[in-house]
């Protein structure tokens, strides 16, 4: 249960506090893009992503985009943020470390904040990175997925 267990949840990605992130010796913020950033499918970040990626690059963080899809599927956000990982191949390790020694961060220096327990927060906490779960924004897929979001929201409450 431990790698599945956020280190805290968010009821949204702009609720997460960025001083906070910081005071606590946080630098990289490693991001989710669909139902993290933005609803899968749509094409733009609301102004209040927008909003929240622009404190976070006053206050010195660092952020990276990762995604297990292509960047054709991403909003333009490439002001915004200092990089993308595609193809990340979420839950396993490599991307995470690949991304640290970019950055030249530490564990304890980096966050991950998505929307999937079996992705994001497993991949993330498999390193030791402080991991957010933030709620999902949009329901979607396949019926695979959906089985996969109706475990997520069970194990939501246990959090």
């Amino acid at each position: 249960m431990r790698l599945i267990t956020p280190t805290q949840t968010a009821s949204s990605l702009e609720s997460i506090d960025l001083c906070s992130l910081k005071s606590r010796g946080i630098k990289l913020l490693l991001l989710d893009i669909d139902n993290t950033i933005i609803p899968r499918g749509d094409k733009e970040a609301p102004a209040e992503i927008i909003n929240w990626l622009i404190e976070a690059k006053q206050i010195d963080l660092k952020i990276c985009l990762m995604s297990n899809n292509t960047k054709k599927r991403f909003p333009d956000l490439d002001k915004y943020v200092d990089d993308y990982a595609i193809f990340s191949r979420k839950p396993f390790k490599i991307n995470y470390k690949r991304l640290l020694r970019k950055f030249e961060m530490k564990e304890k220096e980096t966050v991950m904040i998505g929307d999937q327990i079996f992705t994001d927060i497993l991949g993330a906490n498999r390193l030791g990175l402080h991991t957010i779960l933030v709620r999902r924004q949009r329901n979607y897929g396949k019926f695979t997925r959906k089985i996969l979001h109706w475990f997520e929201d069970k194990l939501w409450e246990k959090f």
